[in-house]
């Protein structure tokens, strides 16, 4: 009845605004208003953050979040990290969240290297300047409506962090702008048996690899140009 009756709608995606004006009849001019950071974030920190958890120079690979069920963390964002310590050496997995408590029985239940994860609390105002010194974070949810209509937030704090994302197939419209700006990798994880799941992390990481030297400043350019509420 609302969007029926509205002479303006604003919208978080671009699937969620077609489904709105093919089913719901809204206004054909409904706007996309995603999800957007405020500024870029310096590498300033970088080091120092590093330093700190001890990565050096090995690949780091975040999650950032809950432990909902609907972050998906034991289907997906936890049998990656699994996948990717095991794949390499020079991987560590970096979980960053409030519930740590919750977290850890996940993690002793998967059985993944301790040595070489790091599980911490940061305060908000200290959440950029970690992002900061990451390699890659997660953004890995199951198809469903819900998500196929999302913006997640995270989207564009790893972004402007010059973080690239990992992103599973169906989620929003971004894998079009990780695509079109290489700015990320978009994988279909979700129910696929184990060697496939481990292929398509081996991909995820030979990317990085390859795209090491200018995938961190292509991430900020992108949301300088199209992700800040001033853009």
């Amino acid at each position: 009845y609302a969007v029926d009756h509205s002479e303006a709608v604003a919208t978080v995606s671009e699937p969620l605004r077609q489904y709105l004006i093919e089913h719901v009849k809204a206004v054909q001019d409904t706007t996309v208003v995603p999800c957007c950071v405020k500024n870029t974030v310096a590498d300033t920190r970088r080091e120092k953050i590093r330093q700190l958890l001890d990565v050096e120079n090995r690949t780091a690979i975040l999650y950032l979040g809950g432990v909902h069920p609907n972050q998906y963390l034991e289907e997906l964002g936890i049998p990656f990290m699994q996948s990717a310590l095991t794949q390499s050496n020079n991987n560590v997995a970096v979980f960053i969240t409030q519930n740590k408590d919750r977290l850890m029985p996940l993690l002793t239940k998967f059985n993944l290297d301790m040595d070489r994860v790091r599980v911490l609390s940061v305060p908000q105002n200290e959440v950029a300047d970690y992002l900061t010194g990451m390699d890659l974070g997660l953004l890995l949810r199951a198809p469903s409506r819900q998500n196929n209509f999302s913006q997640p937030v995270k989207f564009g704090e790893y972004l402007g962090a010059g973080v690239p994302v990992v992103l599973e197939e169906g989620t929003g419209n971004m894998a079009d702008m990780l695509n079109q700006y290489g700015i990320g990798k978009v994988v279909r994880l979700w129910e696929r048996p184990k060697h496939e799941f481990d292929a398509e992390v081996k991909k995820t990481l030979d990317w990085l690899k390859e795209n090491s030297g200018t995938v961190r400043n292509n991430t900020r350019m992108f949301v300088e140009e199209c992700y800040t509420w001033q853009a």
